[in-house]
């Protein structure tokens, strides 16, 4: 979906110190099948979702204190900077439970979008430009939101479940990984019925 990129980089203004040091922890999101979506709909109802959703998803990462980093059409990188990582793990939760919203509420199209949402972290230098920045810990948020979080569900690594208040941590699950050879949390949504995330 090139055609749909737009990057946050060449409009936005940080608010963090360009070159400080933080711990910084990147939520990876994106549309499931977005190709089939292009291939079904018209140029300009697909332009409309992908306004939406993109809308939809900044919408909750500044509620929680994050920003957007980049953005390429069906999805793209927040950041947050916190060294607990609850506000950026409620954030996904959120993300993916307030979507049957989106999904009847925003999105024109006639069927669902499904997501997936995958969050790593480290402490790090930032920079807005990505050719400065050390990309490890951002490759493997993608690389756990692409290959272990399947059906509209958020995965994270270790790092970023250890950091996680208890209330949140009992909703997750552990499961070994072994497509990337990491120990991964998966959200029970079963259990989100009684979600408390502060």
């Amino acid at each position: 979906m090139d055609n749909q990129a737009q990057s946050y980089n060449e409009e936005t203004n940080f608010p963090i110190e360009e070159g400080g040091l933080y711990y910084l922890t990147f939520l990876s999101i994106d549309i499931a099948g977005s190709s089939n979506i292009v291939k079904s709909y018209s140029p300009d109802l697909v332009s409309d979702v992908l306004y939406g959703f993109k809308n939809y998803v900044k919408e909750k990462v500044e509620k929680f204190g994050g920003f957007i980093w980049e953005w390429e059409g069906d999805g793209g990188t927040a950041i947050f900077t916190s060294r607990d990582t609850s506000n950026s793990v409620s954030c996904g939760i959120e993300i993916i439970l307030y979507l049957v919203l989106f999904n009847n509420l925003i999105s024109p199209l006639p069927e669902n979008i499904n997501i997936r949402v995958g969050i790593n972290s480290s402490e790090q230098v930032f920079y807005a430009d990505e050719k400065k920045m050390d990309m490890t810990a951002k490759i493997i948020a993608d690389d756990i939101q692409k290959q272990a979080a399947k059906g509209n569900n958020l995965v994270l690594a270790s790092n970023v479940y250890e950091r996680l208040n208890k209330k949140i941590k009992k909703h997750f699950r552990k499961l070994f990984f072994e497509k990337l050879g990491l120990d991964l949390y998966m959200f029970e949504k079963q259990k989100a019925v009684d979600f408390e995330y502060m």
